[in-house]
């Protein structure tokens, strides 16, 4: 059985590892109070541009001083200028400006500038529910209303397997006579899945986005899935309220191959550059979830620009288990066009985790309690998995 990264003293369960290798650590000791019966809700090149600028103030003389101060060759004068400069051309009257839609996950066009790059995206910037979060135990609120979650996924579906340069994307086709759905859990409404998302890390140890109690996995596969009762499509369902759910599931490095990954990877070593493309006839898709009924969720955004606040996420209590030689083999991918001088890896795609700002964080792992049924603290302990190593 697979271990669930978080567990309870009073849990009966074997959560006992695989044998055959060892596995990371997953949360330190914490205990979490929580009410029974009510719920609280370094610089890349950037593409060629032709926007046309006009005369504008460089800035303060606060940091023009500072610049004369440390140089104007000074990395911190650098960055400064070279920020001003990307949004006054992203807030240039040519909106087709390539740079309005450059972004990466380092340098200048990291997450830190996503809301400067385009007004479009000023959610990146200030907005209060962004994702991805880390996992504090402590701050868990176990909800006694939340329901098992209905998993609606064929066997195997197919779709179209695409490096972005910013990440390996599965498009799932529309022509399937199946569709995978989510609903029930958290969810109030029918999601249906168009969208798979692999991030991943140049190490074992950072990789997903989200992370628990400061802990990382080697990666994070997301479903995305959009609310087909209220939009018609997922470009609606991203600009609107409960327009998108996504299933994060926890990838972790193991000596055993996971079937759906290793087709995942198969087919993904033919798309090695920036705008490849590989059709994808028979995903075994099943195996890229866990056996599980646990999870957590909480509302957050796209955790990529525009980083629209639509978003319920859902974190399944199990990670998925797939081969090192497997992770290996994707962090040889590049984020640049074949034939570009300069190249980096695709590895590393994660943004940094986001303020909680006060949002729950529910989820549905009940535990014993005594005493008053409502209005009172339940205390569950979680710890680190006694028979897990690192």
């Amino acid at each position: 059985m697979e271990e669930e990264y978080l567990q309870s003293q009073s849990s009966t369960r074997s959560l006992g590892p695989k044998p055959g290798y060892t596995v990371q650590r997953y949360v330190s000791g914490t205990t979490v109070a929580a009410r029974h019966c009510t719920a609280t809700a370094a610089a890349v090149t950037p593409p060629p541009a032709t926007a046309t600028t006009t005369a504008v103030s460089f800035g303060t003389e606060a940091k023009m001083g500072l610049c004369r101060a440390n140089g104007w060759y000074s990395s911190l004068c650098v960055s400064w200028i070279f920020t001003f400069f990307l949004h006054v051309l992203a807030t240039s009257e040519n909106s087709n400006s390539p740079w309005a839609t450059w972004w990466d996950y380092e340098g200048v066009a990291g997450p830190q500038h996503w809301g400067i790059i385009n007004p479009e995206w000023r959610m990146c910037k200030t907005g209060k529910f962004q994702s991805p979060i880390d996992i504090r135990p402590q701050n868990l609120l176990f909800d006694p209303n939340l329901r098992r979650m209905n998993v609606n996924i064929p066997d195997t579906f197919q779709g179209t397997l695409v490096n972005t340069g910013n990440d390996l994307t599965i498009r799932v086709s529309k022509n399937c006579s199946i569709t995978a759905n989510f609903s029930d859990g958290p969810l109030m409404y029918t999601y249906r899945v168009v969208q798979v998302k692999l991030h991943f890390g140049k190490t074992d140890t950072e990789g997903s986005e989200h992370s628990v109690d400061g802990n990382a996995f080697a990666a994070e596969l997301q479903f995305l899935a959009y609310n087909t009762e209220l939009y018609k499509n997922l470009s609606d369902a991203m600009r609107a309220p409960y327009g998108i759910a996504i299933i994060a599931v926890f990838v972790e490095a193991s000596d055993e191959e996971n079937k759906g990954f290793r087709v995942l990877v198969e087919n993904a070593k033919q798309v090695p550059w920036q705008g490849q493309t590989k059709d994808l006839q028979k995903l075994p898709v099943r195996s890229l979830l866990p056996d599980t009924n646990y999870y957590l969720t909480y509302e957050g955004s796209l955790t990529q620009p525009a980083c629209h606040e639509t978003v319920t996420w859902v974190l399944f209590n199990k990670p998925i288990y797939v081969s090192r030689i497997q992770l290996d083999t994707l962090r040889q991918f590049q984020k640049r066009l074949y034939g570009q001088e300069s190249v980096t890896q695709l590895a590393g795609n994660r943004r940094p985790t986001m303020p909680l700002n006060n949002r729950a964080v529910r989820t549905n792992i009940n535990y014993p309690t005594t005493g008053h049924l409502c209005n009172m603290k339940k205390i569950v302990f979680y710890q680190v998995n006694p028979s897990l190593t690192v």
